[in-house]
Formats: structure tokens, sequence, C-alpha cells
């Protein structure tokens, strides 16, 4: 299958998106990302860095549809409402093995995968926890107007057009 987008981060590290429904292998990925819906609006999570789609690190253990809720919980401070669906996903490339974050021995090598789901929120808490600043709840029609990385952009419009 060949990649709708591809994207070179740094010197080494690249990355393919794929459209594809199919999870990747559960040994090689390290991370789960949610495009959250509510209602006719997207919610974001705003870090230290800048506003982003919620998820990421899978924790040692962990299956990828628990490390989803768990982000989805810690990151939007809302629970998935109901059935998610895996919409695409990423295979990473890296030239040189990663640590992870947590200091946890390091991420998949030479690759890893991250999966992408499309999920649904109903009610949302009151802001907890320091992980996250602040969560942005942005309409359908205003998503341009977020800023958010340019492949995340892009990725976001696609989802839009074939999903929502």
């Amino acid at each position: 299958m060949k990649p709708f987008l591809q994207w070179q981060r740094n010197e080494d590290n690249s990355r393919e998106f794929f459209l594809d429904k199919t999870l990747p292998p559960e040994e090689l990925t390290s991370a789960a990302i949610g495009i959250v819906q509510y209602g006719d609006s997207f919610v974001f999570t705003e870090n230290h860095r800048w506003i982003e789609i919620p998820g990421w690190h899978k924790e040692p253990g962990e299956s990828i549809e628990e490390a989803l809720k768990r982000e989805i919980e810690e990151e939007t401070w809302a629970t998935i409402q109901s059935e998610y669906i895996v919409i695409w996903y990423t295979k990473v490339h890296n030239k040189v093995k990663r640590p992870r974050r947590d200091g946890n021995g390091y991420y998949p090598f030479p690759y890893a995968y991250m999966a992408h789901f499309l999920t649904k929120v109903e009610k949302l808490w009151e802001p907890y926890g320091e992980e996250t600043l602040w969560r942005h709840i942005v309409h359908k029609d205003e998503i341009h107007t977020i800023w958010l990385h340019n492949t995340a952009q892009n990725i976001l419009q696609e989802v839009i057009k074939k999903y929502i």
C-alpha cells in the first residue's frame, strides 16, 4: 500500500501516513492518537509545546485501545462514549534508537507505528491534572482557524471529508 502522505521530521526520523482501517501490530505500536468528535466539533489539547490532536504514548503492558482511552481522558477531560474506529496509521522510521520519554526502555526500532482513531465523547469534565494546559473545542467548519502542525491539519481535513 502506498502512503497518502509522507513527512521528513528530521534527519533521523521520517513518517508515512496510510489511510487504512487495519490496526498495526500491537508489539510495534508505540502510540494511540484520537481525533475526538464532540457533537459537530472536535476536541484538541494544549500542552506546554502547542495545540495538538490528543493521544500519544502507549505505556508498557498497555493495549492500543487502553492507551487511547487513557490518553483521551488525561488530555481532553472526557470519556469515550461510543465505538471508535481506526482511520489511519503512521509508520515511523528511525535511524537511531530512541529512548522512551518515561525512561522505560526504547521505542520499537528501526520503525514503530502510531494508530489513529476517530472517536466521540458526550460529556466533558472539569479540567484537572498537569499534563494538559487546556482543551480547545472547535467546530468542524472552523478547523482551519486552529493552529496545528501542517501535517496534522492536512490529515484532519482528509478525515472530515471521508468520515464526517
